[in-house]
């Protein structure tokens, strides 16, 4: 979407040009465009400026009038921010959804003298349903010094806001994409100035803009079925090829003497030749390489035991068979991947690119409804940088509101089993459940700090290693009663500071 726009020169420039007769001779870079695009309408808040660098420029000052301005003269009365920097790339943050804005940048030398400067330029920001704070609000309940300039993603928005609740970026509605009610998860930025999401219509990638940059192929090649049912995580790599988890859908052999008092009102059971059978969603992993072609895939069904499927129960009764994948972690450095089967309360450890299963962390006995366990229905299991597993520890059924909690595991790997290194308990105060029943992500910040979201309970926080709140919000929307309720979400990623974003800007 962004050209190129025709390199200018001052009237001084141009006449010492036509004197020497050097009619190709500017002091601009030649690879350098004007951003944001004339008459542009952008879906951010935090804007990037752009324009030709100039090799006798020390600085760059950007003036900024709220409007549509084309003559100078009105131009300067309403110049309502200045910005200065000693590259000609400067980032903003403006005041206002739903506006038009004139600008341009001034071209000064080492003693601050005016050397040129830009013609009048204008673009202007989009509005959302999420700009419209009658209908969406965020409680920044406790603000962090150290993370002043964190910047927070929010799935099912999607949507960016900044440290004090403010919203700064979305991606804009794309017709049979991106809108209302389909499912939006995962929305996490790239190592390469992108952001990836999923949702009911596949798993896409896309820049700062909401522009498209790659779709998953989806045509059931690894599933065996008209799709790949695609679901809960996808990451871009270091390698710039893509992880994906699907489902594959198959039928397996209730074992015989296995309890059938609730086969009736189970519609995922049929009985074939005096046999009963089970339809099970067995997750798979799927590699993309950057043309879209399979480069590997692994299928929990050729894996898991058919023992594996039968041994819990849901407190209704019916059986807990499907082994629900809700996140992974590759270790790229170690070619290991780490999956999270929340039905079954279970880490697993697998080599890449064998597939080859070398360890169950089980976080839960059979009937993981009773007792203490290490863990229950988890979420987002991840490596610290020295190697610990930690995770979104949901500790619930989904019937019962218990406490949720941060935890943080070393691996033992001689009784192949995990031990408690640290955890935090999620009831912080009462802006918000104590428990996320669903979704729930973390993210190791600096010093062992760690990004928090609590799913469905709609909090974000950052807690401290020695478990202290640095910072604490609720998102919340305007029921159709009247009322304000919290906000669902699945996760929350972040990007640490406008340092960071520089990249997604300036792509």
């Amino acid at each position: 979407m962004q050209t190129s726009e025709k390199l200018f020169l001052s009237s001084k420039l141009l006449k010492y040009a036509i004197t020497l007769g050097l009619f190709t001779i500017s002091l601009y870079s030649s690879h350098a465009q004007v951003i944001p695009l004339e008459n542009d309408s952008v879906n951010y808040r935090i804007v990037g400026f752009e324009v030709p660098a100039m090799a006798k420029a020390k600085q760059y000052t950007v003036e900024i009038a709220l409007g549509n301005f084309d003559k100078e003269r009105l131009f300067k009365k309403h110049i309502a921010i200045t910005a200065k920097d000693t590259t000609n790339q400067v980032i903003i943050t403006l005041p206002a959804w739903g506006a038009v804005y004139t600008w341009r940048v001034k071209y000064t030398d080492a003693k601050e003298h005016e050397i040129d400067v830009t013609p009048l330029h204008h673009f202007r920001t989009l509005v959302s349903k999420y700009s419209d704070t009658s209908l969406y609000k965020t409680l920044v309940i406790t603000k962090s010094e150290k993370y002043k300039d964190i910047l927070i993603l929010q799935d099912f928005a999607p949507v960016m806001y900044d440290a004090n609740g403010e919203l700064v970026w979305f991606i804009p509605d794309i017709p049979g994409i991106i809108g209302q009610g389909r499912s939006i998860r995962n929305l996490q930025p790239t190592n390469t100035g992108t952001f990836t999401l999923q949702n009911d219509y596949g798993a896409f990638e896309f820049d700062y803009h909401g522009k498209i940059l790659w779709r998953a192929p989806d045509k059931g090649t690894i599933s065996g079925d008209t799709s790949e049912h695609y679901h809960h995580d996808f990451i871009k790599l270091q390698n710039g090829h893509y992880l994906i988890t699907g489902t594959e859908i198959i039928q397996r052999p209730v074992p015989l003497g296995a309890d059938t008092t609730n086969f009736k009102s189970d519609n995922t059971v049929v009985r074939k030749d005096g046999i009963f059978y089970k339809k099970i969603d067995c997750p798979t992993l799927i590699e993309f390489s950057a043309d879209s072609q399979i480069v590997w895939s692994w299928k929990s069904s050729q894996h898991i035991d058919d023992r594996d499927y039968f041994m819990k129960k849901f407190p209704s009764g019916q059986y807990n068979s499907n082994p629900h994948l809700n996140s992974f972690y590759f270790d790229e450095k170690h070619r290991l991947i780490y999956l999270s089967f929340r039905n079954y309360s279970r880490v697993v450890k697998l080599e890449y690119p064998s597939g080859k299963i070398v360890a169950n962390y089980a976080g839960a006995g059979i009937d993981e409804y009773k007792g203490e366990v290490l863990f229950r229905a988890q979420h987002n299991v991840s490596l610290t940088t020295d190697g610990d597993i930690y995770m979104f520890d949901n500790n619930t059924d989904r019937e019962r509101n218990v406490e949720s909690y941060v935890r943080i595991f070393r691996e033992d790997t001689a009784n192949a089993t995990l031990v408690k290194i640290w955890d935090f308990s999620c009831k912080i105060d009462s802006f918000a459940d104590a428990c996320g029943q669903a979704g729930g992500s973390v993210f190791m910040l600096q010093d062992r700090d760690i990004l928090v979201s609590m799913g469905n309970a709609g909090r974000t926080f950052i807690v401290s290693h020695d478990k202290k709140i640095l910072f604490n919000m609720v998102h919340q929307r305007k029921e159709g009663s009247g009322g304000w309720v919290n906000q669902v979400q699945y996760r929350s990623k972040c990007i640490v500071n406008l340092n960071y974003i520089k990249k997604y800007l300036f792509r």
